[in-house]
C-alpha cells in the first residue's frame, strides 16, 4: 500500500483552517499523524484487529479537516457548552468531514493527539462511536515517540498557466541512521516521471530530483533514460521549522513542506 504524505495546497488530501492563520499547519499536523499511524499499521503483525487498511488509507484522503475557533458542543447547534463539555474534535461521516478545536489541540500531548486523531477516522468509517476502544492501542503511540519524525512533501511543479503539478512523493524524515531511497511519480499524458532520490538522516533530507523514463516492469527503481536533473545533492531540509520552501530552475518549482509529527 502507498502511503501517501500530505503536502500543504497540492495533495489530495483536504484540509483549512476556517478560524486564524494556524489552521492549515494544524490540520496538516493532524494528517501526518494519521497518515503515519497507516503506515505503522500496515507493518507485519501490527494491525491484529483486522482494520480494513484501505478503507481507512481513503478516509484520510477524501476526508476534508477543518480547525476551528469555536466550541465543539455535542449539539452542534451550541457554541456555548462548558469548557469540560466541548471536544477536541467531531467527525462527520455524512459529510466527510472532521472539525479540529484549535485551542484544545494545542494543549494535548503527542500520545493524547494520536489516540484522537485515530478516533475520528475510525468514526469516518463506522469503527468506533463514543468510546476510544481501538485508538486507545497505546503500542501505536509509543511507536510514534521512538524519537522525533518529521514528514516532508516534495511537489515539482510546472511554473506555468495553469500550474501543474508533475509529480509529488513523500519521506519520513526519522531521527535515525542514514537512510537512502529512491521514489518516482509518473508525469500525467507522459512517458516520463518525475524521480527523487534521497537520502534521511537525523533531521536531515538530501537528494537529487530528475525528470527520467522509468522501467515500471522492474520492481526496483531503474532508470532508462535521463532527461533533466534539475536539483542535484541539495538539502532541502535540515530540521528547522518550515512552512512552505521553494526552489526555482528555469519553468520549474521545487516546493517542500515539512512538519514535526
Amino acid at each position: 500500500m502507498k502511503i501517501l504524505i500530505l503536502a500543504l495546497f497540492l495533495t489530495t488530501y483536504t484540509f483549512a483552517g476556517r478560524d486564524g492563520n494556524g489552521g492549515n499547519e494544524i490540520a496538516l499536523r493532524f494528517t501526518q499523524i494519521a497518515a503515519n499511524s497507516l503506515n505503522f499499521l500496515s507493518s507485519p503483525g501490527k494491525n491484529p484487529t483486522n482494520i480494513d487498511l484501505e478503507k481507512l488509507e481513503e478516509a484520510i484522503q477524501k476526508t476534508q479537516v477543518y480547525v476551528v475557533g469555536y466550541k465543539l458542543c455535542a449539539d452542534d447547534s451550541d457554541r456555548e457548552c462548558p469548557d469540560e463539555a466541548g471536544f477536541v474534535a467531531k467527525n462527520y461521516p455524512l459529510k466527510g468531514e472532521i472539525l479540529i478545536n484549535e485551542g484544545k489541540w494545542q494543549k494535548l500531548s503527542l500520545e493524547d493527539k494520536i489516540r484522537i486523531v485515530l478516533h475520528e477516522y475510525f468514526g469516518i468509517i463506522g469503527l468506533e462511536e463514543g468510546k476510544y476502544n481501538l485508538s486507545s492501542n497505546i503500542i501505536i503511540a509509543l511507536e510514534h515517540k521512538e524519537g522525533e519524525q518529521y514528514a516532508c512533501q516534495l511537489s515539482l511543479i510546472k511554473n506555468s498557466y495553469p500550474t501543474r503539478v508533475l509529480g509529488s512523493e513523500g519521506f519520513i524524515v526519522h531521527n535515525s541512521s542514514v537512510k537512502s531511497m529512491g521514489k518516482s511519480s509518473q508525469i500525467e499524458n507522459s512517458n516520463y516521471d518525475v524521480v527523487f532520490r534521497m537520502v534521511t538522516a537525523k533531521n536531515y533530507l538530501r537528494g537529487t530530483v530528475e525528470i527520467s523514463e522509468v522501467d515500471r516492469d522492474l520492481p526496483n527503481l531503474y532508470v532508462k533514460n535521463k532527461e533533466e536533473i534539475l536539483f542535484e545533492n541539495v538539502t532541502f531540509f535540515n530540521g528547522e521549522p518550515i512552512g512552505v520552501k521553494v526552489f526555482k530552475k528555469d519553468d520549474k518549482l521545487l516546493q517542500i513542506s515539512c512538519v514535526h509529527i
